[in-house]
């Protein structure tokens, strides 16, 4: 079988899944769910397989924990539903543009963007992902992440659309997206100065009445 690269902390394993990942891989990707002796069965009768093993989780994989994990460059576009904490993982020095994707259902976040990531995020839907035991957002940028996010519509989530974008600029996000819940219009600051006490009137001195001498 021809070898493969795959990113670092990954590692293909020639052979099929133990029957648990098996079965966690066809819940979480939407699949129709089988027993675990059907699982045996299909395992069994497979003349040929590979899997990939996240070598961060250890050899007992929970396979789609995180449904793509980025670090390098390039273009790409998918479709990732089911996964644990992330549709999509961009870690520091990422600079992939993400276009025409489609990141749904995951219980996790839709898209987590990580500090010193530089991805561009244009024209995808990610939509009913953070709907697990807690409410999670749709795209997460954490402090010190550059991301671009152009054309995307991203709504549904269980928490904010855009979780971590700068208050100042987050209108200016949602007219280049569209964002749903939509962003709130931050309240104008108002600096009320205190009027100056008027001093109080002074009664001037009638000028008193000269005395001519006659």
């Amino acid at each position: 079988m021809p070898s493969a690269e795959l990113p670092q902390g990954y590692r293909l394993v020639d052979g099929v899944p133990a029957v648990e990942e098996y079965l966690e891989l066809r819940r979480g990707s939407g699949l129709t769910p089988k027993r675990r002796d059907q699982a045996a069965a299909a395992l069994a009768g497979s003349w040929a397989a590979v899997h990939v093993v996240c070598l961060s989780f250890g050899e007992s994989l929970l396979v789609l924990r995180c449904g793509l994990r980025i670090e390098g460059g390039g273009d790409r576009w998918i479709e990732i539903s089911g996964a644990r904490d992330a549709g999509v993982d961009l870690r520091a020095g990422a600079r992939v543009t993400l276009s025409n994707s489609l990141i749904r259902d995951n219980e996790g976040h839709g898209v987590i963007v990580r500090a010193r990531a530089e991805p561009r995020l244009e024209r995808n839907v990610i939509i009913h992902n953070g709907h697990g035991a807690q409410r999670r957002a749709g795209v997460v940028v954490e402090a010190g992440a550059s991301p671009e996010l152009e054309g995307n519509g991203i709504g549904g989530n269980g928490g904010e659309a855009v979780q971590g974008w700068p208050a100042a600029t987050l209108l200016a996000l949602a007219q280049r997206n569209v964002l749903s819940p939509a962003p709130e219009p931050q309240p104008e600051t108002v600096t009320v100065r205190p009027a100056r006490p008027t001093p109080p009137a002074t009664a001037r001195p009638r000028p008193r009445a000269g005395t001519g001498r006659e």
